[in-house]
């Protein structure tokens, strides 16, 4: 064999070393890429990733409430509402009452009324409404059953508190400003105030 064709196999060789070192490492690498699989989260960690909050646009519940005084009162009060913001609600709600005095009569109070709640300040609310009632009273002496329709404008405040991510529940400071009180024979409005604890949900 001739010396020049040795070395220009030599050469040869040199030369095309790196280009199969670059078609294994590029082959290696892609042949890799295509194993890799996407593993998903564990779900205890899925359920930290923050999602965001879908602001609610109803609310349902219902309500208890109490009044002691010279004249007690205890009442229920079912309530549907609609967010006009997240920190404005309106709400329609109706009402039965169950008011004594034990010196001279006791009534039954039925009602429906609308009402606003702003929230000012983190969970603080505002209470403004109006209730229509019909007031069946019975005197506890010569006095037959009466009846008769009157109406307030109910102004208050309290906390809101959530329970869970829907479910909430809330505590109101109440008074009943009469518009046209009964004129009922000797029947006068207490005017203490009265506090009502509401569970509602979000929908």
């Amino acid at each position: 064999m001739k010396p020049g064709n040795k070395k220009s196999k030599n050469l040869f060789s040199f030369l095309l070393s790196p280009f199969f070192f670059l078609l294994f490492f590029f082959f290696a690498f892609f042949h890799c890429n295509a194993q890799t699989e996407k593993i998903p989260l564990p779900k205890s960690l899925q359920q930290n990733i923050k999602t965001e909050k879908k602001r609610p646009v109803f609310t349902v519940g219902s309500g208890i409430g109490a009044q002691f005084g010279a004249t007690s009162a205890v009442e229920i009060s079912p309530f549907a509402g609609i967010y006009a913001t997240k920190w404005l609600v309106f709400l329609v709600n109706g009402e039965y009452a169950f008011m004594w005095n034990k010196n001279y009569f006791n009534a039954h109070i039925w009602g429906i009324g609308v009402a606003v709640q702003p929230c000012i300040i983190d969970r603080i609310l505002l209470h403004a409404g109006y209730k229509f009632n019909q007031i069946q009273i019975k005197w506890l002496d010569i006095y037959p059953r009466e009846k008769e329709n009157f109406n307030y404008v109910v102004l208050g405040g309290g906390y809101k508190q959530y329970l869970a991510q829907k479910i909430y529940i809330q505590g109101l400071v109440l008074i009943d400003i009469p518009i046209n009180p009964p004129t009922i024979n000797n029947y006068s409005h207490s005017f203490y105030p009265y506090f009502k604890v509401s569970v509602g949900i979000d929908l």
